[in-house]
């Protein structure tokens, strides 16, 4: 069993240190680490030299953007699996790969969960129509057969912000390969990624709706009717939670408790 981990950075050379320790740091050596840089203008470059004992391929140049850069990283990935690690995002324990492969996994797509500076991350174990919808799977703590980017193509540049997201619905929902959630946090995510960044949500709603009606166009006016249910449902609920009455009596309990 092999891996190829995978970090693309750009201009992140902080990050990326942290990113590059941890890796080295696994208990688990059955892996090549491949780093794909965009022609960074920090320290990166030099960080990445002074690693170089514990790299296994890196290129430093131009690029079309993050999904271009992890396209290059697949292209030169020889692992069973392949992880995209990517500059800031970490490993959280020594053990983390050792506790993965440790029973010799076969599913096509491994994931487990993260651990962020805001939150915790817990993945569902069945993925559906409705979880794909509405999240993904991370890629920062899944493990993919490198077979599949060959079988069924590497991430799309037309979906400039969702594309890992993209192969995942695609992969599960229309080829339905084999997958595997674990109960274990993976990784460590860094928030600021485009796919985090308010100002790109409108555009990452479009782009999802958009997929899911090519994919799905006699299911999908049923499931968002559904969804626009849920919604308003939701709505009002807020609003009744919210309202002065509900208010009110709250504050006349906790002031009866605070007495008794």
């Amino acid at each position: 069993m092999k891996l190829s981990i995978i970090t693309v950075n750009y201009n992140n050379g902080d990050g990326l240190e942290k990113t590059i320790k941890s890796v080295a740091d696994q208990s688990f050596k059955n892996f090549e680490y491949l780093i794909i840089d965009g022609n960074s203008t920090d320290n990166s470059k030099a960080l990445i030299k002074s690693y170089a004992s514990k790299i296994d391929y890196w290129v430093s140049e131009p690029d079309r953007g993050i999904y271009d850069a992890m396209n290059k990283g697949i292209a030169r990935a020889k692992g069973d699996y392949c992880m995209f690690l990517n500059s800031g995002d970490y490993l959280l324990d020594p053990s983390t790969l050792e506790n993965v492969f440790r029973n010799n996994p076969t599913e096509d797509i491994i994931y487990g969960d993260l651990k962020s500076d805001h939150r915790v991350y817990k993945y569902p174990k069945e993925l559906t129509l409705n979880s794909l919808l509405n999240g993904t799977i991370p890629h920062q703590a899944s493990f993919i057969k490198t077979a599949l980017f060959s079988k069924y193509g590497t991430y799309e540049e037309k979906y400039p912000i969702i594309a890992d997201w993209v192969f995942f619905v695609k992969a599960i929902l229309v080829h339905q390969v084999s997958y595997k959630h674990l109960d274990l946090y993976i990784s460590f995510f860094e928030h600021g990624g485009i796919s985090t960044q308010s100002e790109h949500m409108e555009q990452m709603n479009k782009e999802r709706t958009q997929l899911f009606m090519e994919l799905f166009p006699r299911i999908f006016p049923d499931y968002v009717a559904m969804r626009q249910t849920i919604d308003q449902q939701k709505s009002e609920l807020n609003g009744y939670r919210n309202s002065r009455l509900v208010k009110l009596v709250k504050s006349f309990q906790s002031n009866i408790l605070r007495k008794g």
